[in-house]
This record gives C-alpha cells, structure tokens and sequence, in this order.
C-alpha cells in the first residue's frame, strides 16, 4: 500500500496522507474529513496505534520518524508541524523554519542501514 493515513499526537484531531511514493503527506485534516478519504476501520487504528498500517511501529505513534522527499529525516515529533508548513503554508524544501525540523539522514547510521537494506532487497 503506498499511501497510509497517519495521526501525528494522540490528543489532537489531527490526521496526515502519508504517500510512500513520494515520501511526503499528501493531504491533512481532521477524522470527519479522513472518513471521507479512508475505511472507518484504518481511521480507527490510526487513531490508536497512530498508523493505519497493521503493524504498529510502521510510522506508528512509537516509529522515530521516516524519510522525507529522499533526502531528508523526519522526527515523528515534528510530523505534524512539517505538514502544517508543507500543505498550509506551501514552504519551499530551503525555508529555514522547515529545515529546522528535519534532520539529515547521513547522521543517523541506522537510517541509512535501512535504505541501504531496502535498495539491497530490489536487487
């Protein structure tokens, strides 16, 4: 499945389309809004687990974070406030209150074992 429905804090009505394709959310809104665009049962589990994926850690509420657009890490801690500048604020990718909130993959070995691991699969 490339896109999976994402609930960036547990006490927040707050959910984020997040597209594998793009490594990026692609749309934002609340649970009225994400029962439009989603099964009632995905918009549950991501509302408990924080993921709509059946395993839980997979960008779930206890995930570190994910790549972001190919080039960057994201914190899950900060998922909310990079869609927020992303979708309601339209910044570009250099806009320095953005960058503040990502991370470079590069200082973290074990992001880059997984991308490394998951090209190594394709093969």
């Amino acid at each position: 499945m490339p896109r999976y429905l994402l609930k960036p804090d547990r006490g927040e009505d707050y959910y984020v389309e997040w597209s594998t394709i793009v490594d990026a959310p692609i749309w934002q809104g609340p649970a009225a809004e994400a029962l439009k665009r989603c099964p009632p049962e995905l918009v549950e589990r991501a509302s408990e687990t924080g993921t709509s994926d059946p395993d839980p850690y997979f960008y779930g509420y206890d995930c570190d974070g994910m790549i972001l657009g190919g080039r960057y890490w994201l914190p899950r801690r900060n998922l909310a406030a990079v869609t927020r500048l992303l979708h309601e604020e339209r910044v570009a990718d250099d806009d320095p209150r953005l960058q503040a909130l990502l991370e470079d993959p590069a200082d973290r070995p074990d992001v880059i074992r997984l991308v490394l691991s998951a090209d190594e699969d394709e093969r």
